[in-house]
């Protein structure tokens, strides 16, 4: 998803993805707390985000470096890791005052921990192997 190029409508696709993945009530809040996310760390940021093309069918299979950063975080967020936590968060927002980006990675990692233990019956998602790799920028 892209504010690098608005007319590709990456969001509003986001959006639907995650309303025919996590149903009416939950696909929203969830892209809500992502778009609080993705918000926050380009305010905090100097540079641009490096991202993959999610209209790509290969390459959407793969992570750039900083979206690998950005769900490691996540992931660490919702196991508690501090250390790995900041590590990240360091990488992401290039050594300024993460508090901001951090906030909303929390409560994005509280709304999915919430979805996790609802186990809802919408929820079509699939874990999915990831490569690593970088591309794009946002």
């Amino acid at each position: 998803m892209t504010y690098a190029n608005p007319g590709s409508h990456a969001w509003e696709e986001g959006y639907a993805m995650s309303v025919r993945e996590l149903g009416a009530k939950d696909g929203p809040l969830v892209s809500h707390e992502v778009m609080n996310c993705v918000r926050a760390l380009r305010c905090t940021r100097k540079t641009s985000f490096d991202f993959i093309d999610p209209t790509c069918p290969c390459c959407r299979k793969m992570l750039a470096h900083h979206e690998s950063h950005f769900m490691r975080l996540l992931k660490a967020e919702r196991a508690n890791d501090g250390l790995t936590r900041q590590m990240s968060a360091v990488v992401l927002c290039e050594g300024e005052n993460p508090t901001l980006f951090l906030q909303s990675m929390s409560s994005l990692a509280r709304q999915l921990d919430t979805l996790t233990e609802r186990k809802p019956t919408k929820t079509k998602a699939v874990k999915k192997s990831l490569k690593f790799t970088g591309s794009g920028t946002a």
